[in-house]
């Protein structure tokens, strides 16, 4: 089991014949997967799938609307993969690939909802310690 904390900056667009907008906000993710392991020596495959939650807080006017748009959360799912590193017995280097699937953010603002989905791609890569 993984609990994940991420903070992000996300600019969601949305387009139509007449209008291009977009809203930039801060995005948080709180999620937690399973993380199915493939322990080797040195290396260990993995793959991991879980739910959680996006909060998308607008730190911007929405571009076209003079509407100040309001902070969205919104349920996720959470899939990824990669590989650990074993370094030493606790400190491992991960290389990895994260994507959160969830409803596309309106910010309150009734001429951009889509009631679509919006995928969030996250490669990343960075140090870890085993507890």
């Amino acid at each position: 089991m993984e609990v994940d904390y991420s903070h992000a900056q996300f600019t969601q667009q949305y387009t139509n014949i007449a209008l291009t907008a977009g809203v930039h906000s801060d995005l948080d993710e709180f999620t937690a997967s399973y993380v199915l392991r493939y322990p080797w020596k040195r290396i260990s495959p993995f793959m991991s799938a879980g739910t959680g939650a996006v909060v998308f807080s607008p730190s911007g006017f929405a571009y076209g609307f003079s509407l100040v748009p309001t902070q969205q959360p919104n349920a996720a799912f959470v899939y990824g993969g990669g590989v650990d590193i074993h370094c030493t017995g606790k400190l491992f280097f991960r290389a990895a690939y994260r994507g959160l699937v969830s409803s596309a953010p309106n910010f309150g603002i009734l001429g951009i909802r889509t009631n679509g989905v919006t995928h969030l791609a996250e490669p990343f890569a960075g140090f870890g310690l085993r507890f």
